[in-house]
């Protein structure tokens, strides 16, 4: 293969790779690597509850149990650790709640000795529609 031909393969086999990412962004729940010219405007309010076994449930103000960790510890990200007021959803509402999800599962997996649910109580609304809510479990087990 000649050198030309190398160099080509090299430039095709980095780039094809970044081209399906950018393609595909709008397509993935988290919207990485995507590009939006004019972004939705939105916003989201989390509410982060204890259900225990017994189905009561307790809320955990700024994401930590009393006496206990907190999902900040799992995230350094500033959009997963507000809790209980409304903020502005950078890459839009459905990202921001994937990422949340996502950060529920690894702080789940952080909380050995309880054994319950953790919920998550999302309002969140855009520019072109109106309020809605989304309620996302994730179970925790000792």
């Amino acid at each position: 293969m000649s050198p030309r031909a190398r160099t080509a393969l090299a430039i095709a086999a980095l780039l094809l790779p970044q081209l399906a990412l950018v393609l595909r962004a709008q397509a993935r729940p988290d919207r990485a690597f995507g590009f939006s010219m004019f972004p939705e405007s939105s916003w989201v309010q989390y509410t982060l509850l204890w259900r225990a076994t017994d189905g009561h449930e307790t809320p955990l103000p700024h994401g930590c149990f009393p006496g206990g960790p907190c999902i900040s510890e799992v995230t350094r990200r500033r959009d997963l650790q507000l809790f209980d007021q409304q903020f502005v959803a950078p890459y839009g509402q459905r990202a921001v709640i994937h990422r949340m999800h996502v950060a529920m599962g690894a702080f789940s997996q952080r909380e050995p000795t309880r054994e319950g649910t953790l919920v998550l109580r999302a309002a969140h609304a855009t520019n072109l529609g109106p309020e809605a809510q989304t309620e996302i479990e994730v179970r925790v087990k000792p």
